[in-house]
């Protein structure tokens, strides 16, 4: 069963610290123009990084960085959704309008940004349990997974005949 959301509504996320944003509901559209924004900065930097050189083999200080730079472009462009927020503020205290400079610090803050991608991610956990019916497992390790055929016979027992061999089948 799948179950669809015809109004989907703006919400409110609790990020923490007394900060709570208003996001539209993360569909298809934002994920592909997330991952599309993240990929194209990252692209840029891995250009600058092995200045042109797509031969040139990254350190890993240089993977690393490339690393985080694609993760930080990513929360930017879910920064991007946010239609209003509480609890932001500038230095002296005062509300901070979004703009889009304090949208990147937002983001780019080392609690508030993760803390905001993790919350924002969080809301398509229901469809991601939802799923097909089956049960969510590790990649690679099929322990959610249901038997789709019986359990082979066992072994055929020590006096049983040979299995023929094309000797066997020359030499009656």
């Amino acid at each position: 069963m799948l179950k669809l959301n015809l109004k989907p509504e703006p919400r409110w996320l609790e990020i923490g610290g007394g900060v709570r944003v208003k996001v539209p509901p993360l569909d298809t559209a934002i994920l592909r123009a997330v991952e599309y924004e993240a990929w194209r900065a990252y692209s840029a930097l891995k250009l600058a990084v092995n200045e042109g050189d797509e031969t040139r083999q990254l350190s890993d200080l240089e993977v690393a960085r490339l690393e985080g730079a694609f993760a930080l472009a990513k929360v930017r462009a879910l920064a991007g959704q946010i239609m209003a927020w509480e609890g932001v503020t500038d230095e002296e205290g005062q509300a901070l309008h979004i703009t889009p400079e304090a949208l990147d610090a937002f983001a780019a803050h080392p609690i508030a940004g993760p803390a905001f991608r993790t919350a924002y991610d969080g809301t398509v956990a229901p469809l991601l349990a939802e799923g097909n019916g089956s049960e969510i497992s590790s990649p690679g390790d099929g322990a959610a997974a249901i038997d789709t055929a019986p359990a082979a016979a066992p072994a055929p027992a020590a006096d049983a005949a040979p299995a023929p061999s094309s000797e066997t089948l020359l030499n009656p």
